[in-house]
């Protein structure tokens, strides 16, 4: 069963638990602000963009479980007020999760989505990732575009993520730093695709190369004079009066856009 219920004033979902045969559900561009109603095991594709949701945590436990939601392949929850990834580890077999454009900072762990394949995490706020510490152990694509990543000790806790192939990380201050590149292919030569650009062979033996070249320490110096230097602009704006440069730390603002069910476009990394 297929219901689009998507630009309308719906507050919850309660009053259609009563579809039990329901398989794809899209209540996008709506005012849902709670998701302990959905109750539809045999739902594989749920879309809950642009609502009102601010937490995934529930009243009374996780309200996206793999107990109510045992079929669910596919996740759309972009364009809400959500602050935290707390709640989602229990849907264990969820391979496609869309979350972008809400308000997380970080990454809990997450390492109970033992099925996810692909993450867009895009147009954030992240700036620590230390919920991939331990997985997802089968994730193939992590999209971070436009997020608040900084750091090359942030970008090394993804090196535990030997199933990934494809790495998005631009619009992040990381992407600006010099030899951003290799740095990155040289942590994770598993790499097939980094941003909009393939790697080859060549490219990776020549980044593993110069990545275990690096002088001990050299990347965790490069963090520290980062700060310093981000810290001394700041300083030096709010005494001339002026705002901050980069508050927004290279992230772009990207027009909404409306799935309506559709997996994001690659090229649009």
């Amino acid at each position: 069963m297929y219901l689009k219920s998507d630009h309308n004033q719906i507050l919850q979902a309660g009053s259609l638990k009563t579809l039990n045969y329901l398989q794809y559900f899209d209540l996008s561009h709506n005012k849902v602000a709670s998701t302990d109603y959905i109750n539809h095991g045999r739902l594989k594709h749920l879309i809950l963009n642009y609502n009102e949701i601010s937490t995934l945590k529930g009243v009374n436990g996780p309200p996206l479980n793999q107990f109510k939601l045992r079929s669910l392949e596919t996740l759309e929850i972009r364009g809400n007020q959500i602050e935290s990834t707390e709640g989602l580890g229990f849907l264990h077999d969820l391979k496609t999760l869309y979350f972008g454009e809400n308000l997380l900072k970080s990454v809990e762990d997450i390492s109970g989505l033992r099925g996810l394949v692909r993450l867009h995490l895009r147009d954030n706020h992240i700036a620590t990732l230390d919920g991939f510490l331990q997985g997802p152990t089968k994730l193939e694509y992590l999209n971070l575009r436009g997020n608040k990543i900084n750091r090359w000790s942030e970008v090394k806790k993804l090196k535990s993520l030997v199933t990934l192939k494809v790495l998005v990380l631009s619009d992040n201050p990381i992407a600006d730093r010099d030899l951003y590149r290799p740095v990155v292919l040289g942590m994770m030569p598993f790499l097939t695709r980094l941003d909009k650009d393939k790697t080859t062979e060549e490219e990776i033996a020549e980044a593993v190369d110069f990545y275990v070249k690096l002088p001990e320490n050299a990347l965790e110096l490069e963090d520290e004079e980062e700060a310093r230097l981000h810290e001394h602009l700041a300083e030096t704006k709010l005494e001339d009066g002026g705002e901050v440069e980069g508050e927004n730390t290279g992230v772009e603002a990207t027009p909404r856009q409306n799935s309506e069910g559709a997996e994001e476009n690659e090229e649009e990394d």
